[in-house]
């Protein structure tokens, strides 16, 4: 089998270390995941808050306050993913000099950065711890900016990690490896 998903965003990263060979991401952030809520008419809203995918969080966190919070500790260089945007950024990171084009384009650079460290490992043994060490990782870092006074909200927060961690234990556990 090949196995292709869409609509799974950064989940993707785990579904790579298991074999999948190719996964999708939505434009922007309310797209990534797929909610049956937007296929129901809508009442309106507001544009989505601007967001910088870090992979070292495994997460993709606000420009503000998160990662301008960051900054001001001089610890930005401990969340960004090594991307072609991340200029941008060191400067003094702001809502107004991020658009939603380069949070997508940062996106779509951090993930295929990422995916491709899982899928150079040489089996799917490796895949796994590859992705354990990452997960690891960014708990560690999660628990130093949050000592630091970070302010994460729930959904730039690490409460997806132990999810993540669990499922490749399980999935070990089930395949024998």
């Amino acid at each position: 089998f090949e196995v292709v998903l869409g609509y799974c965003d950064l989940v993707g990263i785990l579904l790579h270390a298991a074999g999948a060979v190719a996964t999708a991401t939505g434009w922007y952030s309310g797209l990534r995941q797929l909610d049956l809520r937007r296929f129901l008419p809508s009442r309106g809203g507001r544009q989505p808050r601007p967001r910088y995918t870090s992979t070292p969080l495994l997460n993709s966190i606000l420009i503000n306050p998160e990662l301008q919070a960051i900054s001001y500790l001089r610890r930005l260089d401990t969340v960004l993913s090594g991307t072609e945007l991340d200029d941008a950024l060191r400067a003094g990171p702001t809502g107004a000099s991020w658009s939603r084009g380069d949070a997508f384009m940062q996106h779509v650079s951090a993930l295929s950065s990422v995916i491709r460290r899982v899928r150079a490992q040489p089996g799917p043994i490796e895949r796994l711890e590859y992705c354990q060490a990452l997960i690891q990782e960014a708990v560690g870092l999660y628990a130093q900016l949050g000592r630091a006074g970070i302010p994460f909200e729930p959904s730039s927060g690490p409460r997806h990690l132990p999810v993540w961690r669990a499922a490749i234990i399980g999935l070990r556990q089930e395949m024998g490896l």
